[in-house]
């Protein structure tokens, strides 16, 4: 696995243990996660908010895709059922992961 998929991961591990904690609210965060202040007494709990952000602005790209798109992502990373002919969850998948890893890199995260 290459470093980019790897990391592409990384921001699916975060997003899936935000969406774990109850998340997924609408649009994007007003601050990136490198500039946010922090009120935080520990490294874990920075690092915990950080994570949160994360979370959070990758929420924010998985509802900008197309129903397919979203559907396979949740069917991947939060165990939700597949609603759609199994023989287009593949291409979906890969398809969304594209576009994730797009606007990650556009928006800085990768």
């Amino acid at each position: 696995m290459d470093e980019l998929q790897q990391e592409l991961e990384g921001i699916m591990y975060a997003w899936s243990r935000y969406m774990g904690k109850g998340g997924s609210v609408k649009g994007y965060p007003t601050q990136v996660s490198y500039m946010a202040s922090s009120g935080s007494q520990s490294s874990d709990e920075f690092y915990d908010e950080v994570q949160h952000s994360l979370g959070l602005t990758v929420d924010a790209i998985i509802q900008g895709l197309d129903d397919g798109q979203r559907m396979a992502i949740n069917h991947c990373y939060l165990k939700c059922k597949w609603l759609y002919n199994i023989n287009e969850y593949a291409l979906s998948l890969n398809s969304a992961l594209e576009s994730i890893r797009k606007s990650a890199i556009t928006k800085g995260i990768l």
